[in-house]
């Protein structure tokens, strides 16, 4: 191995399955200096409670099963001519995949893009962020840290004021595929359960003379995790909703083509594409229901009835007024 980083991958994806692991078997199979190897067992149970180390036995125990991430597998989900229209970055820690994708181009010299998008994916981010600079604590292995990169025109610019939305519905309808039908989404974009969020999504996009360049990241609560907390929210999981955590690998496919097919709509066909109104309708945790709308300004008191053409939220006082908010600054909680 080359680096503490690259043995201590190499052991991650050694010791998946629950059980002890013998320090001189890892050792043969690893083939490294027992020191190394000591040196990145520590460090992988520093960062993660799925394992601990007897160092008076030399043994390391995983706590409970998990399923490495693969390359291999993720193309594999991906449908064949999607294959080949993709890059896939995928690794096993790093600040957050949407950082990793800020590197990633998709124009050539000619400015050529012909339809292509970027996705990372990792077992563990140091820095996950989610909207207004929340931190989205990302412990190793056990949740979808995911991001989707796409290019667009600059013709495509009035559409993209509903992509947030339109991303946090493709969500939904992924996880309710998989078997979470019980799932909401709450303005703009978080997935929420019975009242706890499951999900959360942090848009970013940048602006040049080739186009306007959008990443989507997306942070999926999978495994049970003592050290998941989203600041504001009581968080849920996926384990813990379906009694099993999700196949993550299923999960990128979908994401993946559901994503890339708003994308190469708004820039093909915007018209065609669905009715935003009628979906939030259909899948908002709080559509006609009395909510708190509180801001760095205050609170406010209102019933959500909708989401208008651009994506704002409308909202109804008691004084039969409405006003459509866009700012995603704003946090919305039930009014009791």
């Amino acid at each position: 191995m080359n680096n503490k980083a690259q043995l201590m991958e190499a052991l991650f994806q050694q010791v998946s399955v629950k059980g002890e692991y013998p320090l001189s078997v890892l050792q043969k199979s690893l083939a490294v200096e027992p020191n190394a190897l000591i040196s990145a067992i520590e460090a992988l149970c520093e960062i993660s409670d799925l394992f601990n180390y007897d160092a008076a036995f030399q043994v390391l125990a995983t706590r409970t099963t998990y399923i490495p991430l693969e390359m291999g597998k993720i193309l594999k989900g991906l449908p064949i001519d999607l294959q080949d229209k993709v890059t896939i970055c995928r690794s096993f820690i790093t600040e957050s995949t949407n950082s990793d994708l800020e590197k990633v181009s998709l124009v050539n010299d000619d400015c050529d893009t012909s339809n292509l998008m970027a996705i990372a994916v990792t077992e563990m981010q140091r820095g996950g962020r989610g909207r207004r600079a929340k931190q989205w604590v990302s412990p190793l292995a056990k949740n979808l840290y995911f991001s989707f990169k796409f290019h667009f025109p600059q013709s495509a610019l009035p559409y993209l004021s509903t992509l947030s939305l339109r991303s946090g519905i493709a969500l939904l309808e992924s996880l309710q595929l998989l078997g979470i039908h019980q799932a909401k989404i709450k303005w703009p974009n978080d997935i929420w359960v019975e009242g706890q969020k499951l999900a959360g999504i942090l848009v970013e996009s940048s602006v040049n003379s080739r186009g306007i360049e959008v990443i989507i990241g997306m942070g999926v609560n999978n495994h049970q995790d003592q050290s998941t907390q989203i600041v504001g929210n009581r968080p849920t999981n996926c384990e813990s909703i379906l009694g099993k955590a999700l196949d993550r690998h299923q999960l990128i496919a979908l994401l993946t083509q559901k994503l890339y097919q708003i994308c190469l709509q708004i820039v093909m066909d915007p018209q065609a594409l669905p009715n935003l109104s009628a979906l939030w309708e259909a899948h908002s945790c709080f559509i006609g229901k009395v909510i708190r709308l509180i801001s760095d300004q205050g609170e406010e008191i209102g019933q959500e009835i909708g989401i208008d053409e651009r994506g704002a939220l409308l909202i109804q006082y008691a004084d039969g007024s409405t006003k459509a908010h866009l700012s995603g600054d704003l946090s919305l909680r039930a009014y009791n």
